[in-house]
């Protein structure tokens, strides 16, 4: 069953990402000749910049798996945690999603973790960050044009998750019902308030440094209002959400990109928007890459 699963969400995944994808790239080859000049025209203090944000959010994230992980996280140094991680993690870029996850296990399994617990602390850190980017997005959703009975509606149903994740073990413990019980085990970590408050005030902070890392990698080749910055914070963070909860393709691939396409083009052309999308992604692998060159360096510098 899993077999023919994984299969399915291969055959869907990808052409969808293709099919995101190539929308993106026909409006940027339908005025090539602008786009390629304007990447031509790469301001390199600016994108290292958006480099180092970027790698300072993945370090944050291994730090917020680590901290998820509660008493059992205590027992892997940070060091070798953020090693083990983004090792897996490189694996999220092979069609069908899960490779990612498999990986994570395998991995974790040799450090005091079963299959089963580490699934569980991944669709806990899954909700983590899908809550952590929409409070995050909703700077710019409030903003927005939008009316005010969707603005009313995300607003709810954000604090609605917000006050579920703080609460968590409180609710736990309060419910009768075994099957809720269960529900919120798996979705929720069961640490105390304060716990929970810490790991998602981390995790917020590590999707502020993505949005920023996206927005100086962006304004590296374009150019953005510094004083509406933290409208496209919420913006990166709102196309982040959008492709992170498109499970059936890979990373959000072509999903991520359109999104931010669409949200862009309010304030860049059609081509520019779909040219910054694009590249901001190409930076941020190149930057999964480097910091994983980085923490690769340090376990060997430093071993123990």
């Amino acid at each position: 069953m899993n077999k023919y699963y994984s299969l399915v969400k291969y055959l869907i995944g990808w052409p969808l990402s293709l099919v995101a994808l190539v929308f993106v790239a026909r409006i940027i080859y339908s005025n090539s000749s602008v786009a390629f000049k304007s990447i031509e025209q790469v301001n390199y203090f600016l994108l290292a910049i958006g480099i180092l944000l970027f790698v300072f959010f993945f370090f944050l994230k291994a730090y917020t798996w680590k901290l998820l992980l509660g008493e059992k996280g205590k027992t892997l140094s940070f060091r070798k945690n953020a090693f083990y991680l983004a090792t897996a993690e490189l694996k999220r870029y092979i069609p069908g999603n899960i490779w990612g996850f498999a990986a994570r296990a395998t991995i974790f399994e040799n450090n005091n973790l079963s299959k089963r617990e580490v699934f569980s602390y991944i669709i806990k850190e899954s909700v983590l960050f899908s809550l952590s980017s929409l409070i995050i997005s909703l700077v710019y959703i409030l903003s927005s044009e939008s009316t005010p009975g969707i603005k009313l509606t995300v607003l709810s149903f954000t604090t609605i998750a917000t006050i579920l994740f703080l609460l968590g073990k409180h609710i736990y413990y309060a419910l009768n019902f075994n099957l809720l019980k269960k529900i919120i085990h798996l979705l929720i970590p069961t640490y105390s308030f304060l716990e929970n408050f810490k790991i998602l005030s981390w995790s917020i902070l590590s999707f502020i440094l993505f949005g920023i890392g996206t927005y100086f990698s962006i304004i590296s080749i374009f150019s953005l209002d510094f004083s509406k910055i933290l409208i496209f914070v919420g913006i990166f963070n709102l196309s982040f959400f959008i492709g992170y909860i498109s499970l059936i393709t890979p990373m959000g691939l072509g999903v991520r990109e359109g999104a931010m396409t669409l949200l862009l083009s309010s304030f860049l052309s059609a081509t520019s928007a779909a040219v910054a999308s694009i590249f901001s992604r190409v930076i941020f692998i190149v930057s999964e890459l480097l910091t994983l060159f980085i923490i690769y360096i340090w376990n060997k510098v430093s071993p123990k």
